[in-house]
């Protein structure tokens, strides 16, 4: 999916084509990031009955659940349909926080990863997606939500969320920080998970000011 002028497009359903963005995205980031969430949900014991869909086929399924791993029309199709909107997302490169009005773009010489989760508003069918500007991106969005996977669910429970992960193109995919947290925590966070509730809100001020 990357053409010989190192740029990426994705092709619609309808065959017509649309850059997506300037970097060049190799499959190994995408099979690592589905790696990262097979190993959560093994960990849960929720590994089974996954359906592996075709974008090209697919691509108007809502029915089930959704994980959508890199950038493509599903992935855009998915921060537009589902609710509620935490995050908006300008093709190929700036993320804008609906709360707070924060924009995030890689002209700060970082890349930026976006973990969402939400509902489609009409099936009501869980969406989680992963995915960043840049490979480096992407990769962070996983790894992320691999290491820190107990904290998100002591925050949010089964609430959405977004969080924004920042990482240096060259750094390693573990190297990422979240600097974005969506602000509708659960409200029994700060009593049965003060620790967790209290840094992150102290991280996430901290990485803000940077």
């Amino acid at each position: 999916m990357v053409s010989a002028d190192r740029k990426y497009y994705s092709q619609l359903p309808t065959g017509e084509v649309q850059q997506w963005q300037n970097f060049p995205v190799v499959g190994r980031t995408d099979v690592e990031v589905v790696t990262d969430v097979l190993n959560l949900l093994g960990k849960a014991g929720r590994s089974s009955n996954i359906a592996w869909r075709q974008l090209t086929r697919d691509w108007d399924l809502w029915s089930e659940p959704i994980l959508c791993v890199g950038g493509n029309f599903k992935t855009e199709k998915v921060l537009t349909l589902c609710e509620p909107r935490l995050v908006k997302y300008d093709p190929p490169q700036t993320f804008t926080t609906l709360a707070d009005k924060k924009v995030f773009d890689i002209n700060d010489g970082n890349d930026y990863g976006l973990i969402y989760r939400g509902r489609h508003s009409q099936t009501g069918a869980s969406c989680l997606i992963l995915f960043g500007f840049g490979s480096a991106g992407t990769e962070a969005a996983g790894a992320y939500l691999r290491r820190k996977a107990h904290d998100l669910a002591s925050l949010y429970g089964p609430r959405p969320f977004a969080a924004i992960i920042r990482i240096r193109p060259d750094d390693g995919r573990e190297s990422g920080s979240v600097v974005w947290l969506s602000p509708d925590t659960s409200p029994f966070a700060p009593i049965f998970h003060f620790l967790a509730w209290h840094r992150h809100r102290r991280l996430i001020a901290q990485k803000s000011a940077a």
